[in-house]
């Protein structure tokens, strides 16, 4: 999996999260799945620059 599409699949479940939390019949816990879909994408930003990093080492070594 490229580091683009990592990005937009988090990018896009946190935009579902936020649409789904906004319509008029959502649950009273909708506000926090949004939080804590932040707090997941906060939490792959690691991973991900990690990744990205050993991917231009790798360019580099070759």
């Amino acid at each position: 999996m490229t580091v683009t599409a990592l990005l937009l699949l988090v990018a896009g479940g946190i935009g579902a999260f936020q649409h789904r939390a906004a319509l008029p019949n959502a649950s009273e816990n909708a506000e926090s799945y949004v939080s804590l879909a932040y707090i997941a994408g906060g939490l792959l930003f690691v991973p991900l620059a990690t990744m990205s990093g050993a991917a231009s080492r790798l360019v580099v070594a070759r």
